[in-house]
């Protein structure tokens, strides 16, 4: 399996658990009419909470991918906060856009509601909401960012460890071949003064 799949699998997964659990809670809870049968059709909670939360499956590789890019203070770093309140806004018409046309396809959101009536609901209902959950998805970003940071620091410093060990050990192994070498021309020598005296 290749990595982006990999990846979009797990966002898959990570995004279906709040899907399932709004799912439960409006099936279980807030939907059931007053004889204790769900006043919405299962397939209304579904299509509504699939609308609401799978528009972050896209959303959170542009997330990661903008505090990546302006998380150091180089020249774009004032750029951060815009880039943020453009995508947040930007996934935010699209959640309202997928929840009225989802709506409208399954039937829990009347024909005559236009996006400009959903946009305002939703703004009503759900802003504060995206803004919490968005503000978590850049924390996360920023904290696995600070540990690859320090997890390649940490790196860097035990390479640099082996390199300061290697260039030690070189120097000794410099210093030694020499005296190596100024023993065995001092014991030729001895030999050959050996010999002229016993000639």
């Amino acid at each position: 399996m290749g990595r982006g799949l990999r990846n979009a699998a797990i966002l898959t997964a990570i995004w279906t658990i709040p899907v399932i659990l709004g799912s439960a809670g409006h099936f279980f809870g807030d939907m059931m009419g007053e004889d204790g049968r769900p006043s919405m059709p299962k397939e209304h909670v579904f299509g509504h909470s699939l609308s609401m939360w799978y528009v972050w499956i896209p959303a959170t590789p542009l997330i990661f991918a903008l505090q990546r890019r302006f998380a150091s203070r180089g020249p774009y770093w004032r750029l951060r906060p815009l880039g943020h309140v453009a995508t947040l806004v930007l996934l935010f018409l699209g959640q309202s856009w997928l929840t009225l046309v989802v709506g409208h396809a399954t039937g829990h959101i009347p024909p005559f509601v236009t996006f400009k009536m959903q946009v305002t609901q939703v703004v009503v209902n759900l802003l504060l909401y995206d803004m919490l959950i968005y503000l978590g998805v850049v924390a996360l970003a920023a904290g696995l960012d600070y540990a690859r940071r320090y997890r390649d620091q940490q790196l860097r410093a035990s390479q640099m460890e082996t390199l300061l060990e290697r260039s030690r050990v070189e120097t000794l192994q410099a210093q030694l071949q020499p005296h190596f070498l100024f023993n065995a021309l001092n014991a030729i020598a001895m030999l050959v003064r050996r010999d002229q005296k016993e000639q």
